[in-house]
This record gives structure tokens, sequence and C-alpha cells, in this order.
């Protein structure tokens, strides 16, 4: 019996090869252009299947609206892709028309045919579960199984590398139910498309995900994915069709039809048409079966395994040709994305190096114009004592003078003598106290602009640092109707920096006159402390405009201000934070609501951190860190 079926094969082949059946197209010509579209085949329906379109002449298909390349819902509204374009092959033969109605899931396009709300469910697979319902039409179109991982992680080398791993397979294909057979050790986790399985990647949710190279590898260009690659292959396939209700039986014999008609060089032209990657085809032996005809007949045996052989090698040589292409394209790829995460790396390196310079550019500039805003107040300061003095020093050069001409003319009484001592120590008294004055002053002004202008770590009194910013900032202050309340211990003291905690206070007076009291008739701000165990917690808080709820997050950027050209420069705030987070080793809390004023809460050590290259550079240049307290 077993050599008689061979026997049988062995004719029928020579009789198929004798008769030149199932030609294959040629080999596309370099640069992947497919030949010509052979016409389609006559459909040979029978008076019932015309009968039967005559009485459906719009059908409802369920189409997924973000499955590209195979089928998605373009920007404007419009449905594309390849099964969209054999749809629109067959309505021209069927003279029928497809009404697309379009789906997110697998799961509802599933659930609708249920209920009978579509006839047909696009690029779709049968499972035994699916067939009680419905069933799918011949292969549209076929594509390889790969494995999709992070860049990083260690290349499966196949399923057997995801056994006991978490892997995401699509609701759409057989993949998860071929996976329970043929490897049940690996956990399945059901995705409905392939975006949804890229962010299970990412978050660490899967480990992997199996799924078609064609939708897999379109949809990583299309989001200029980088972080997602294609890390290996399976010995599966998916092959699609389209799946019909399953109580229209006649619909599904003339979708069979049709399809079948279409030819294979133009079902190749749809696919790569909408592919980002590429297959050629295998070289064509079988036209030499004509050549060998004779041969076949006379010694049967011998061409039957030579045909087998034949057919063997070619699906061999297809299966290596395919494999070939498919590590081209994905190394292409891969070469591509990398390329263009090394560029955008590059140009964001320039733009953060020149906006760093440009930052510390205004800042050391603000940081000139604080210390000119401090000479400007202590000469004004200064302008009252020295004028008593002057004045005190006229006064008593003409009483000299006065007395002088009376002694010398010998008229001078004792009346004239004492008077002129007493008013003497008068004018001595008023020199003396406005020196001294003038001397404290000069004092003050030199503390505090030697510890602005660098990193001076000394004890201080907190009370006293703060009196003293506020006395530089009288000028600024003294011709409005605002105030400043100081409620401050004076047995309060710190070991840290008075120089940044003093740039601290003295950005926060700017920025209340300048944002909080504008157009506001009197304002007061009120400045106090308390020692909470190992820290003190400084609170500034004024009564003014306060800030909007949506500039709130935004206050601590660099450059952000709502009166650029008007006096502000976006720096002040940016300043206070890194001073009381990098070398203060504090923190610092914003409270504001609109109308209802701002305040701000510093939380600062007693005993200040030992400052570090990291902490000082935080400054941007605000500060200088001298070379022994580097760490």
């Amino acid at each position: 019996m077993q050599k008689a079926r061979i026997l049988l094969a062995g004719w029928l082949a020579a009789i198929w090869l004798l008769a030149g059946a199932a030609q294959v197209p040629a080999s596309a010509p370099a640069g992947g252009v497919p030949a010509a579209a052979a016409p389609p085949r006559a459909l040979s329906l029978t008076p019932a299947q015309r009968a039967w379109l005559a009485a459906h002449p719009v059908l409802r298909v369920a189409m997924d609206a973000g499955r590209a390349p195979v089928e998605w819902r373009g920007e404007d509204g419009v449905q594309r892709g390849i099964s969209v374009d054999f749809l629109q092959r067959m309505e021209a033969m069927l003279g029928v028309r497809f009404e697309i109605v379009p789906s997110k899931s697998v799961a509802d396009q599933l659930a609708r045919v249920q209920r009978r709300e579509v006839d047909i469910v696009s690029a779709i697979t049968q499972s035994p579960e699916r067939s009680i319902y419905m069933s799918v039409t011949g292969s549209m179109m076929s594509t390889p199984i790969v494995i999709f991982n992070r860049v990083g992680s260690p290349p499966p080398g196949g399923l057997g590398g995801l056994v006991g791993k978490r892997v995401g397979v699509s609701a759409r294909t057989r993949v998860a139910e071929l996976l329970k057979i043929h490897w049940p050790a690996i956990v399945t986790v059901p995705t409905d498309n392939f975006s949804q399985a890229t962010q299970l990647l990412r978050s660490g949710q899967i480990d992997a995900f199996v799924g078609p190279l064609l939708t897999g590898t379109h949809q990583l260009v299309e989001q200029g994915a980088t972080d997602i690659r294609v890390a290996g292959e399976t010995d599966f396939r998916y092959d699609i069709g389209y799946g019909v209700r399953k109580d229209w039986p006649e619909l599904l014999s003339i979708l069979d039809l049709a399809l079948s008609a279409i030819p294979g060089t133009e079902r190749d032209a749809i696919r790569q048409k909408w592919s980002t990657v590429q297959f050629t085809h295998e070289t064509d032996y079988r036209p030499l079966g004509a050549l060998l005809a004779a041969v076949l007949v006379a010694v049967v045996f011998i061409v039957q395994l030579r045909v087998m052989v034949k057919r063997r090698t070619a699906e061999l040589q297809r299966e290596v040709s395919m494999r070939r292409a498919r590590e081209d394209e994905i190394q292409l790829l891969n070469a591509a994305l990398e390329l263009r995460v090394e560029q955008r790396t590059e140009q964001l390196s320039l733009a953060n190096e020149e906006l760093r310079l440009a930052a510390d550019q205004l800042l050391q500039t603000e940081k000139v114009a604080s210390l000119g805003r401090l000479v400007a107040g202590i000469a004004h300061e200064l302008n009252t004592p020295l004028g008593s003095t002057l004045t005190a020093a006229t006064s008593l050069r003409d009483l000299v003078r006065d007395f002088g001409q009376a002694l010398a003319s010998g008229g001078l009484r004792r009346s004239q003598a004492d008077a002129f001592v007493q008013q003497c120590a008068q004018a001595c008294g008023i020199i003396e106290r406005n020196a001294y004055r003038a001397s404290a002053l000069i004092d003050n002004f030199k503390e505090i602009a030697v510890d602005q202008a660098s990193v001076r770590r000394r004890r201080f009194g907190l009370a006293h640092i703060a009196r003293e910013v506020i006395a530089t900032h009288h000028n600024a202050w003294k011709n409005t109707q605002h105030r400043v309340e100081l409620d401050i211990a004076e047995d309060i003291e710190l070991d840290s920096f008075p120089g940044p905690l003093a740039q601290v206070l003295s950005n926060l007076l700017e920025n209340t006159l300048l944002h909080g009291f504008a157009g506001h008739p009197g304002g007061v701000v009120h400045i106090d402390a308390t020692v909470q165990g190992e820290r003190v917690l400084l609170t500034y808080a004024d009564n003014g405009a306060g800030i909007p709820a949506a500039f709130r997050n935004k206050v601590y950027d660099p450059f952000f201000t709502t009166r650029m050209g008007q006096g502000g420069s976006g720096l002040g705030l940016y300043i206070v934070q890194n001073l009381v987070t990098g070398l203060l080793g504090g923190g610092i809390a914003l409270h504001s609501e609109e109308g209802q004023g701002t305040r701000f809460d510093l939380s600062l050590p007693l005993v200040a951190p030992v400052p570090t290259d990291r902490t000082a550079s935080a400054a941007h240049g605000i500060v200088a860190l001298p070379a022994e307290t580097r760490g």
C-alpha cells in the first residue's frame, strides 16, 4: 500500500510538471520594486452567491484604529493599511461596499461580531474559542513572530531563554495558545496592541514581548523608539485573514474566492507599499521542470525524489534569505536609532553648556549689581554724619577766628572766653559722635562686603546680620510707606556663612519691593526666627500681592520673571534656593495665595555642613570656595 501511494504521487507530480501548473512569479528586480501586477482571475460565482451579494450590498467590517501598517486610522480620520487595500480590491471584484467600523481593541471587535453588530473582523486569526461564533478566511498575509525586549537586556537566544519569565503576547495572534502548548513554563501576559506592550516593557512589568515582526518594527520606527529592539526569532508565523460571522457561511466562501483571485505579485506590492521591513523572493527553479519532463516520465521514482529535494532546498533557501534580510534590516534600524540618539545627546550637551555659561555670566552680573546697590546705600547713609561733621568743623573754624581777633584787639572779656570754650566743646562733641557713626557704618560695610564677596565661615548673631541687611536697603525703602519688622532674639547664633545668608535676605527684600509691593500703598515685611533643636526656622513674610497659582512652581526656575525689562532678571529666587539648599545646608518652603501675601520658611542648621565642590558650584559663582575648605 505504501509503495502504491508513492507511485501514485510520482505520477501526479510528473503530470503536474508536464501541464506547467502552479507557476510562481519571478524575483523582484534590484531595489525592491515589484514586477507589474498580473490581472486577477475571474470570479466563478454561483447564481446563489451572486444573489446573496445582491441581498447584502453593504458589509460592516470591524477594524483596528491603531495597528500600523496592517490597519490604522490617520489624523484625517481615514482608515489605511494593508488590510484596507485588500478590502478595496475585493470591493471592485464583488461589487459591494465595505463599511469600516473603527475599534480600539480585539476584544471589542470580537464582542461586536458575537452581537452581530459587524459582519467581518479585519486581520484576525482563528482559535478554538473564536470558531464557535466566527469563521476565518484563508491567509491574507503572513509575517514572522519575533522576540522584542529592552535595549541593554541580555538577548534571550530564542524562546528557551524566556522560560520562567513574564512575556507579553498579542491578543490578536495565537501566540499565547502556542506557547502554552510548546512552552508551558513561559508566563504569558495578553496585550491589546504593540503600544501597550512597549509600555509594559519600559515599566518592567514584562521581560519580553513576542509578536509580529511587521507591525512591531513599523511602530518602533513611527514612535522613534530607541529603547526597544528585536532580540530574537521564533519558529512561529502570524497568518491572518478576515473573520466572518458564523451564520454567514456564504460570505466566507465568497471572500475566499476573491482573495485567491488576487495575484501573488499584487499581494507583494500591497505588502511592500506599507512595510518598513522588505523581503526579496527566492530564485524560482520550477520552470526547469519542463526541460526534465521526459526524464521524469521515464524514471518516476528518481524524479519524485528530485522534486522533493528541490522543494526542500527552495524552502531552506527562502528561509535563509528571509533571515538574512531580517538581520540586515534590524542592524540598519538599530544603527539608525543609535545615530539619532548620539546626535540628539550631543545637541542637548551643547545647549546645556551654553545655558550654563549664560547663567554664570548673568549671576556674576547680579553679584556685581548687588554689591553696587550696597555701596550706594552705604554712601547715602554716610552723607548724614559727614554733613554734620562738616557743619560743626566750619562753625568751630569761625569761632576760633573770632576768638583770635578779639584776643588780638585786647577787648576779650571773660564771658566771651567762657562762651568760646562751651561752643568749642559742643562742636567737638558733634564731630566726635558723627565720626564714630561714620566709622561704624564703614566697618559694617566692610564686614558685609567681605561676607558677600566670598565664603567666609564664622560664628555670628542672626539678628545682627538681619539688621545689617535691612540697613543696606534703607536707601531703597526710605521714600516708600513700606516698613520692615524684625523679631529675632539676640541670643540666636549660627556657625555658618553670613555672606550667602545676607545675599538670601537681600534678594528676598528686593523681590518683595519689586514684585510684592508693586502698586501697594503700604506694605509690611515681618522677619522672625525660632530655634527648633539643632536648627533655626527663619520666616520671611510680607502682605503684598502674593503669587498666582500658575507661577508658584516656576519661581525657582532661572530667568523666570513677570517683569522682564522692568528691573527683574529672573535670578533672585533661583539664587535664594541654590544658596539655602546648597552651601547653607537647609531647606526652603513657599506659602502664598494671590492677594494674600507671601511667606518663605527657611529651615537652617545652627552649624552649617562642611562646604564641598558640589555645594559651591551650585551657587554658580555667587560665592568662591577657599582652597583649604574644599572637600
